[in-house]
C-alpha cells in the first residue's frame, strides 16, 4: 500500500506555497501554473542577469522512464495514474498546505511544534 512518502511534491520557486507537481518513482503530473521562462533565448553574462519571461502551464502527465525531459503529455492514455496522484496532491495539501493555509505537517524553521494558524509568509 502507497503512503504520501512515496510521493513527491514540488512546490513553486515563484510561490513556494503553490503546490505545481507531484511524482512517484515513474510518473509526474504537473498542475497549471506561471513559471519564469528564459523562453529559448541565452542566460546573462558577467554576472549580469537577463529579464525572464512568464508563461503558464497546462495540467501535464510524463512518463519519466520513457520521457525523462517531459516533452510528451500522456495524460489522456493514462487517466488511472491521473487520478491516483491527483488524490495524493490532494491529501498532501490537507498535510503541508496551499497558499495562506498551513496543513498539520508544517514546521517553521526553529519551531519544534506545527503550525496551528495559517501563517502569511
Amino acid at each position: 500500500m502507497l503512503t504520501l512518502h512515496d510521493f513527491t511534491p514540488l512546490y513553486g520557486l515563484l510561490d513556494a506555497r503553490q503546490l505545481q507537481a507531484i511524482r512517484d518513482s515513474r510518473w509526474k503530473l504537473v498542475f497549471p501554473h506561471t513559471y519564469a521562462t528564459l523562453n529559448g533565448r541565452p542566460g546573462g553574462t558577467d554576472g549580469r542577469p537577463v529579464a525572464y519571461e512568464f508563461a503558464n502551464t497546462e495540467l501535464a502527465l510524463y512518463d519519466l522512464d520513457s520521457d525523462v525531459s517531459e516533452t510528451t503529455d500522456v495524460k489522456d492514455r493514462h487517466p488511472d495514474i491521473v487520478n491516483r496522484l491527483q488524490q495524493a496532491a490532494n491529501e498532501i495539501k490537507v498535510e503541508l498546505g496551499e497558499g495562506e493555509h498551513y496543513g498539520p505537517g508544517v514546521r517553521l524553521p526553529r519551531q519544534r511544534e506545527p503550525v496551528t494558524s495559517p501563517v502569511k509568509q
